[in-house]
């Protein structure tokens, strides 16, 4: 396997999460916890923005938030309700090794292409629930898990699911060793850890490669063995551009090369909005401006306090994609609240308005920090 050029030991600026940490930190797992804006955020950006014509309007008294929160709804969060059973079922089924049936479902989702509400790939959460494990989880139960998997490649030689779940498994337990941190704070040890399950990792992908069946997840996971062993940007495009030929609108590989992208890694200023834009114009229509969206949602999680603040992201063509999104996949309460939450960030207030309507009190916790915190958005544009 080929090692990264850049020294690890001596990039000390670098502090790491793994790609697909990231995804996770910043994705559908809500409750592993999403950046979102807080209060004191929202009342700093609203101050900074109002006019004077804004302020200068006479408004009735409104209750404060305080009293409003006594009485606060429970809210909702799509991934506990939705989600989470899902992965759940399909974990049970790998712990009794139900690999045949698994094998099913995952050709099934392949062919179907099926999603959940709002658009998210429901083969994604597939291999989630089969090939992802908590870093608190110690070592010998990661153990457990591969041998599970490599039991179901040995038995199923020609499975194209099996070895990707592998890889995947792999990949993830080579940054359990490596760690979040900066580099510098990374013992030799660890990283001759971190490689050498990276190269495990690179030789069941490359296996897998040769199999007849072709898996979008396949090159989700090799990208994040790309981004995880310092490919050079040109070799790194070559990969993505041979994903997205297999399977243009899944919107993981996207996310993959934001966080390649970002400048803590490959990345240069303002290679992220050069990104979006050319995907946005490569891609006519509402599977660009979703693909857009979904590129601006992830950029979101590194400006937290407002994106469009401190980059060039277009609010117009992010609320494009949501119109868009919603209008193919239909909308869950995740989707409506992290729209309304872009609105907010924007300064959209009639966008937001009408969307904290149609929210209610089905407020996502996997979005909002808080109740005060999404009540406080709600007050903020009402004025």
């Amino acid at each position: 396997m080929e090692q990264p050029k850049h020294n690890y030991f001596k990039d000390k600026e670098r502090q790491a999460l793994s790609p697909k940490k990231l995804l996770l930190l910043i994705g559908i797992p809500a409750t592993i916890g999403i950046l979102v804006m807080g209060a004191n955020e929202l009342f700093s950006y609203f101050e900074a923005t109002k006019t004077s014509s804004i302020s200068s309007v006479t408004t009735q008294p409104t209750p404060t938030v305080n009293n409003i929160i006594s009485n606060a709804p429970k809210g909702v969060n799509f991934y506990n309700e939705v989600i989470k059973p899902y992965t759940e079922d399909l974990r049970k089924k790998l712990s009794e090794g139900k690999f045949e049936e698994l094998e099913k479902i995952a050709e099934s989702l392949r062919a179907n292409k099926e999603t959940f509400t709002g658009g998210s790939w429901k083969l994604e959460e597939f291999y989630d629930a089969i090939s992802y494990l908590n870093d608190e989880i110690n070592d010998e139960f990661w153990e457990i898990n591969i041998k599970t998997l490599e039991t179901w490649v040995k038995e199923r030689p020609e499975s194209i699911t099996a070895k990707v779940a592998l890889g995947n498994l792999l990949v993830q337990y080579a940054w359990k060793a490596r760690g979040t941190g900066y580099a510098s704070e990374v013992s030799e040890e660890n990283f001759k850890l971190f490689y050498e399950r990276l190269e495990k990792a690179e030789i069941v992908l490359n296996e897998a490669k040769k199999l007849p069946a072709k898996c979008p997840v396949w090159y989700e996971v090799m990208l994040s063995v790309a981004h995880s062993t310092g490919w050079e940007k040109e070799r790194y495009n070559r990969l993505f551009e041979e994903a997205i030929k297999v399977e243009p609108y899944y919107s993981q590989f996207y996310i993959s090369k934001v966080v390649y992208l970002l400048p803590q890694w490959y990345g240069e200023k303002g290679d992220l909005e050069k990104f979006a834009e050319q995907t946005y114009q490569r891609f006519p229509g509402k599977e660009g401006a979703m693909l857009y969206q979904e590129i601006g949602d992830q950029i979101n999680h590194y400006y937290p306090q407002n994106l469009f603040k401190v980059t060039t992201i277009s609010w117009a063509k992010i609320k494009e994609g949501y119109l868009a999104r919603e209008q193919t996949y239909g909308a869950n309460s995740r989707v409506l609240n992290r729209f309304c939450q872009f609105a907010v960030f924007a300064n959209d207030k009639e966008t937001a308005k009408e969307l904290f309507q149609r929210i209610g009190d089905k407020w996502d916790t996997g979005i909002w920090k808080t109740y005060k915190d999404f009540q406080q958005a709600k007050t903020m544009v009402s004025k």
